[in-house]
């Protein structure tokens, strides 16, 4: 992984301007230099010199980043980012070597320490790989393992372990960037995962050092993650346990070929069938004392031939079928049990559809994921249950990846302008008159337009629905015999409720 922020950082004399995406800090790829290719590859760095040139029409996946040397301006591919410098193709390629090189020192070195050492052990050769600070909190603030490495500056005053760890926890809780300053040092911050709760671990880099403390801080806490996840598992079965390592090399990409996920899914000790889905369930109110245990040992019992684990915060079940349907076969499962047993424990179970790819399985759990989330953020009469469907909320989560696409642009600073404007007509008089009109005429589209169906679905007698909906149609002159429009309109209705409840906004009517 190539952190581009400690590279602009190495060439901070030598940067002349700067186009990457919002948030953007990290590329998962490696990096190479400009080759005369059609298309270029997402989450991977590109080095261009002089004369080297895009081939006509190049296109690239977003995330992808060019950094400009020796002078060179030139505009980089759509949803692309670039970074243009003057130093020399040479410098930054060596520099960019030997960051990686640096990395991969790193973690064979947690590797290394990581079996049968203590947290304290570990801070210390932290410290000492990074020639930096390290400090470890605990969920409640408190500081369970610290190393120090002498600075270099005697003048520059020092700061209290007790008055950093207080802070990186307020940074990490506020959701502010993981880097901050305090008494003239510079510290970064990362969240260490726990079934539990959360700790942070926190890295000083040494400015003289030239280390990119940063990425040590991220390796560090990937690796505290895992020892914890792992000490947490003793306690469970062997074969969540076995579930665990296998779920673990799937996400990690230590198994990515769809034969290699197969064959690892065919060792695990409940059998897997031809047509998998992912399940999950997390607690998106719930950050902290979730009784993993007891809701493991009930689902167990809900889910007696299904593999189970834990995941980070966040619970795995994976379904299986001999034949491919629409939605998994819960003929046999207690739903009702189900369902009041995430109702008591505040938690969302969302289910993928199901594959036969098994490489997929990593892009599932995210979909999966992120349907639950937005079911409990939407809290519609599908989500009562706790137990949703990616497949019913599919169009919410293509809203969601488009509203975030047009958000990165920052002249784009209000989503409400991809709405039909007659929704935002009968959003703005349903806010001066106390009406429904919106919910009406939403509910009376997604029901094919059918005044018995539509009576049912918001609770009003037939005669009410049709006096509304002549209302509507009479003060928009909306022509609802067109397929286009009714389209719009209900795609409309629904980004207007993503961005009320999801992103929690009201609209500037």
């Amino acid at each position: 992984m190539v952190n581009v922020r400690y590279l602009l950082d190495a060439f901070e004399d030598e940067v002349r301007r700067t186009d990457l995406a919002r948030g953007w800090e990290y590329c998962e790829g490696y990096f190479e230099l400009l080759q005369p290719k059609e298309r270029y590859t997402a989450d991977r760095v590109y080095l261009v010199g002089t004369g080297m040139t895009f081939p006509k029409q190049a296109s690239a996946d977003e995330g992808a980043v060019f950094v400009f040397c020796d002078g060179e301006d030139a505009p980089v591919p759509a949803g692309c980012s670039g970074i243009y410098l003057d130093a020399s193709l040479s410098a930054v390629h060596n520099a960019m070597i030997g960051q990686l090189s640096q990395i991969r020192l790193w973690s064979e070195g947690l590797e290394k320490v990581r079996h049968g050492a203590d947290f304290q052990r570990i801070i210390a050769a932290v410290a000492d790989m990074g020639d930096c600070f390290a400090l470890l909190v605990g969920p409640k603030g408190q500081i369970t393992a610290n190393a120090h490495t002498e600075p270099h500056h005697q003048d520059r005053p020092s700061a209290s372990m007790n008055d950093i760890a207080r802070k990186a926890m307020g940074c990490m809780e506020a959701g502010r960037p993981s880097c901050f300053e305090m008494q003239g040092l510079r510290l970064w911050c990362r969240g260490v995962r726990h079934q539990d709760g959360k700790s942070g671990i926190l890295v000083l880099g040494d400015s003289s050092s030239g280390h990119d403390a940063e990425t040590l801080c991220r390796l560090t806490a990937h690796t505290l993650s895992g020892i914890l996840a792992e000490e947490s598992m003793e306690a469970m079965h062997e074969d969540m346990q076995a579930f665990c390592r296998c779920w673990q090399d799937i996400m990690d990409e230590r198994l990515s070929t769809n034969d290699e996920v197969r064959d690892g899914i065919s060792r695990l000790p409940y059998p897997v069938d031809d047509f998998v889905s992912v399940g999950v369930i997390t607690f998106p109110r719930r950050r902290a004392n979730v009784p993993y245990r007891d809701i493991l040992l009930q689902l167990r019992r809900l889910f007696p031939r299904e593999n189970i684990t834990l995941y980070e915060h966040d619970i795995v079940i994976l379904l299986s079928q001999r034949e491919r349907s629409f939605r998994p076969n819960f003929n046999s499962v207690d739903t009702d049990h189900l369902s009041q047993l995430l109702k008591d424990n505040d938690g969302m179970m969302a289910i993928s559809s199901k594959t036969r790819r098994v490489d997929a399985l990593p892009s599932f759990f995210l979909l999966a994921k992120r349907t639950a989330l937005l079911a409990a953020a939407l809290h519609d009469q599908r989500s009562e249950s706790r137990i949703v469907y990616y497949e019913d909320y599919s169009i919410y989560l293509i809203i969601d990846l488009a509203v975030k696409r047009y958000l990165q642009n920052p002249k784009n600073d209000d989503v409400v302008y991809l709405v039909h404007s007659a929704i935002i007509q009968l959003t703005r008089y349903d806010a001066e008159h106390h009406t429904d009109l919106r919910d009406v005429l939403y509910h009376y589209l997604m029901c094919d337009r059918n005044l018995v169906k539509t009576a049912s679905a918001t609770y009003m007698h037939r005669n009410t629905v049709l006096n509304k909906i002549n209302k509507i149609t009479g003060m928009l002159d909306l022509d609802l015999e067109d397929p286009n429009l009714r389209q719009k309109l209900i795609l409309s209705c629904q980004v207007i409720l993503y961005i009320e409840r999801a992103m929690g906004r009201s609209l500037n009517l």
